[in-house]
């Protein structure tokens, strides 16, 4: 009875790896089929856009904006921004340095940088459908949009080993899940029917 035992164990062991292999392929198989283990690029950055149908000129703003962006920011190193020259009579007296100081004060780092961008698309002929407000608002949703863009492939690789290694976790861990419960089942089977002897 026992050499029996001994065989069957042995018979339904293999038997169950191959059907545990199958399993474990069929999970990660459907996994893959939902993109589970998909890493794009640039993630799921998405533009705002100011209007609500897609507008010709607000693609172009985009553009320009984008390409201002990366010759001003990203390029930083080699083209540092300029501080702008101002006109103090305008300010109600105040100083260009004062001017300055509250600007940057209430705007942050990249006040000047968007100064410069805002007074450079304003000047285009597509911008004169927009009013003020608006094209303040495609200036900051396209700069965010290329923040997201520049933060997503920085992070690329770190999010792509991450996925492969989601990969190899499904997988070991769904072979490893579905051989242990066939082999219990096997076990407390055999369990039960000794008992009946």
């Amino acid at each position: 009875m026992a050499i029996l035992i001994n065989r069957w164990h042995r018979g339904f062991n293999r038997l169950w790896l191959v059907f545990s292999c199958l399993l474990a392929f069929a999970f990660v198989g459907i996994n893959w089929l939902g993109r589970e283990y998909t890493v794009y690029r640039y993630g799921n950055v998405t533009y705002q856009r100011v209007k609500t149908n897609y507008d010709f000129n607000e693609s172009t703003i985009k553009h320009r904006v984008s390409k201002r962006w990366h010759e001003w920011v990203v390029n930083k190193e080699n083209n540092p921004p300029r501080k702008t020259q101002r006109n103090s009579n305008a300010a109600g007296g105040l100083s260009n340095e004062k001017i300055e100081r509250i600007l940057d004060e209430y705007f942050g780092e990249d006040y000047s940088v968007k100064g410069r961008i805002f007074r450079d698309v304003e000047s285009m002929k597509e911008a004169k459908s927009f009013t003020k407000l608006q094209l303040n608002a495609i200036v900051e949703n396209t700069m965010t949009y290329e923040k997201k863009l520049e933060e997503a492939k920085k992070t690329y690789p770190i999010r792509w080993l991450k996925a492969r290694g989601r990969f190899v976790r499904d997988l070991l861990g769904s072979f490893t899940v579905t051989f242990a419960f066939g082999h219990g089942v096997f076990c407390l089977i055999i369990w039960i029917v000794r008992g009946f002897r």
